[in-house]
């Protein structure tokens, strides 16, 4: 059948509407159910990026919203993850050396 628009167009398109709804979700989740604003009410030992990463946890949208796991040591390499806008930006891929020994 004809198409209105090209493919392309299509899912660049639809990448961006669900990549915009997916940041929306990330936000409001943790603006209004994740209760980590450092306020009086906090010990001395509260930290908003763990309190952030629990929550998102808890709502399983670790990966939706592409949170940084605090508990990990900052000199572990972070997997690069596969990038959606590139593949249909038509970037080639190139996957990453994952040596198994």
């Amino acid at each position: 059948g004809d198409y209105i628009i090209d493919m392309n167009t299509f899912l660049a398109t639809y990448y961006e509407a669900v990549d915009d709804y997916n940041q929306f979700k990330c936000q409001y989740t943790t603006q209004t159910m994740c209760d980590c604003n450092d306020d009086d009410g906090k010990g001395d030992d509260f930290d908003a990026e763990v309190c952030e990463y629990e929550c998102l946890s808890k709502y399983n949208m670790l990966d939706i919203c592409d949170a940084r796991n605090p508990y990990n040591d900052d000199q572990q390499q972070q997997q690069e993850k596969f990038q959606l806008a590139d593949y249909v930006g038509c970037v080639q891929y190139q996957p990453q050396n994952q040596d198994q020994g």
